[in-house]
């Protein structure tokens, strides 16, 4: 049966049934407060009847579906079904997913408190890849490490002088670089740096706070995504000649990206966005 109007919870409900998956009122109910749906429009019974089921566009049925499958090949966690209408929204547009869904989808990916460790450790692992230098010690490494997992962990910065100093380390050993200052990249335009990493790590850093306190509206969101698709069309157009120029292991940080990869980055190249933009903001008023 194709979908293609707009149904109430018991539509949904019937489109689950349809598909094999087991789903209640409950679950659509909690999918729309966390940001994995959006909420039905209102539809009055009339002049002192009270209102009738909430309908829901198709898009969101076939969003259901999406997520229905989704947590059956084993996403069981919101924070991990909440890329689903981050991505939809941030490629596909609000003819999908509207916007004013995808700011609790956000907050919904970051989590009410603070990330599960292991995540922490894995994001501070990608990072360290990214900064990694061959002759950087495994001490050195490891405080690098330490020092990712406990930030994203916490979602905040205890010690900035400290993150500097392991940043700096495993990116430039001073027994290699001393005073010289480290690029990877063409040599026209380098794309990473020791400070350009450390603006990465307080950009994720201030846009989880922002997001977590609910002040992100919709503009703001908006302003956000079409900045990083601008960004990412120039990363695109950029790629194979940033990926020709590096040496191995650098290389495969400009590798063609996969479907899945696109997925799985999402939430985190937007939220790194939004975070670039408020420190921009801040830069601009001081």
């Amino acid at each position: 049966m194709e979908i293609a109007e707009p149904g109430t919870v018991d539509d949904l409900l019937a489109d689950a049934a349809r598909h094999g998956h087991a789903a209640t009122a409950r679950l659509i109910t909690d999918w729309v407060s966390q940001g994995l749906l959006d909420r039905p429009s209102r539809r009055p019974r009339g002049r002192g009847q009270g209102s009738a089921k909430g309908l829901y566009p198709a898009n969101q049925r076939h969003l259901f579906l999406t997520l229905l499958d989704k947590r059956g090949q084993g996403a069981r966690h919101v924070d991990s079904l909440a890329r689903v209408p981050i991505f939809i929204w941030l490629y596909w547009g609000d003819d999908y997913v509207p916007t004013r869904q995808v700011v609790r989808a956000l907050r919904t990916w970051h989590g009410d408190g603070a990330v599960n460790l292991e995540q922490a450790r894995r994001s501070a692992q990608r990072m360290l890849t990214l900064l990694d230098h061959p002759l950087a010690t495994p001490a050195n490494r490891q405080a690098l490490i330490d020092v990712l997992t406990d930030i994203a962990w916490k979602g905040r910065i205890d010690d900035r002088a400290q993150l500097e100093q392991a940043v700096r380390t495993v990116f430039e050993p001073p027994t290699v670089f001393q005073s010289i200052k480290r690029a990877i990249g063409r040599p026209a335009a380098a794309i990473i740096t020791a400070d350009t990493a450390l603006g990465l790590i307080e950009a994720r850093w201030t846009a989880s706070i922002a997001i977590k306190d609910c002040k992100i509206d919709e503009d703001e969101l908006n302003e956000a995504r079409q900045h990083h698709l601008r960004s990412r069309l120039e990363y695109l157009t950029e790629r194979p000649a940033l990926q020709a120029h590096m040496q191995e292991p650098f290389a495969e940080l400009f590798a063609p990206e996969t479907p899945q990869a696109l997925f799985d980055h999402c939430a985190l190249g937007l939220s790194t966005t939004i975070g670039l933009q408020i420190l921009a903001r801040r830069r601009q008023r001081s």
